[in-house]
């Protein structure tokens, strides 16, 4: 990565990062995936796309994990994507009852996503 110091260059903000998921997504792993993400959310993408199709296994930790990173995205005006989970992985997240607030993009090749359960990026919740 190259640092500028020159007051008149424009930054780059990335439009997609991905953060592939590789093995299980559970408390062992939480801390350096959670870097990670941290990592991509201080650049402020407008998507963060979570590759999910190697993952085995998700657990208490990894679900907020990945729900404190929706939301932390979501608040900065951009979106995390959930792309294929499996049916494990997935079903571990309809019993979570996330399924229906995190983007879950199934099929990479396909153009539908599943719909988040709150209002489109960039519009913050009104406070209660």
């Amino acid at each position: 990565m190259q640092v500028t110091t020159d007051p008149a260059a424009q930054p780059c903000t990335p439009r997609v990062i991905e953060v592939v998921v590789s093995d299980e997504l559970d408390r062992a792993v939480v801390p350096q995936i959670g870097g990670l993400l941290d990592d991509a959310l201080a650049l402020r993408p407008e998507e963060i796309v979570v590759d999910l199709t190697a993952c085995s296994l998700i657990d208490a930790a990894g679900v907020t994990l990945l729900l404190n990173t929706h939301r932390q995205a979501w608040r900065a005006g951009g979106r995390l994507v959930l792309r294929s989970p499996s049916p494990h992985v997935q079903r571990i997240l309809e019993v979570a009852r996330v399924a229906h607030v995190l983007n879950i993009d199934p099929d990479p090749d396909s153009a539908t996503m599943t719909s988040p359960g709150f209002p489109p990026a960039g519009r913050p919740p009104a406070q209660r």
